[in-house]
């Protein structure tokens, strides 16, 4: 039987002693949220270069034509803003309001945002949704990363950090 530790999270259990092996072990409700919250991140980071791979159809969809490229430069330069602005900002929120109320905020902002890119028809405003979309996506790294410092002994949080870190750098490669 494993037996809470004192000022421990309720993610981290201790077996009792004499038990091979004895020591920190991960719940499966921290490791089922580190698979959401990587999974969100990879998505996230997904979206800042799978847009390249439709731009040709999004220049055509907002009649923007080769020789103003600067114009459609602002798709890719907008999410990378709000992305990289949205980060300490939630990182601090979450610090203040909690881990997971902010990575629901977070995702709402994300899914928004995806929305309002899907309808919006004039291109200023489809560059917006992407600085909304990339705020949500942006925050979900730090949050991420809060919550698995919370929820891993400090033996295996740098597994986790560099999980989470792998899955924020996947999506952006596997992107385009």
């Amino acid at each position: 039987m494993s037996e809470q530790k004192a000022g421990m999270g309720a993610a981290e259990t201790i077996q009792p002693a004499g038990v091979k092996g004895a020591g920190p072990r991960v719940s499966r409700q921290a490791i089922l949220a580190m698979v959401a919250l990587c999974t969100a991140v990879f998505v996230a980071a997904l979206d800042q270069t799978m847009v390249l791979t439709v731009m040709p159809s999004i220049m055509r969809s907002f009649y923007i034509s080769v020789r103003d490229l600067n114009d459609a430069g602002w798709i890719i330069t907008g999410y990378l803003l709000g992305y990289t602005v949205a980060m300490p900002l939630f990182g601090r929120l979450a610090d203040v309001w909690g881990r997971r109320p902010m990575a629901m905020v977070a995702l709402v902002i994300f899914l928004v945002g995806s929305a309002l890119c899907v309808v919006l028809t004039r291109l200023d405003l489809f560059v917006a949704a992407r600085v909304v979309q990339a705020a949500g996506g942006g925050a979900l790294v730090p949050i991420a990363m809060a919550a698995a410092a919370d929820m891993f002994p400090p033996r295996r949080r740098a597994l986790v950090l560099g999980i989470i870190g792998g899955a924020a750098e996947a999506g952006g490669v596997l992107g385009p």
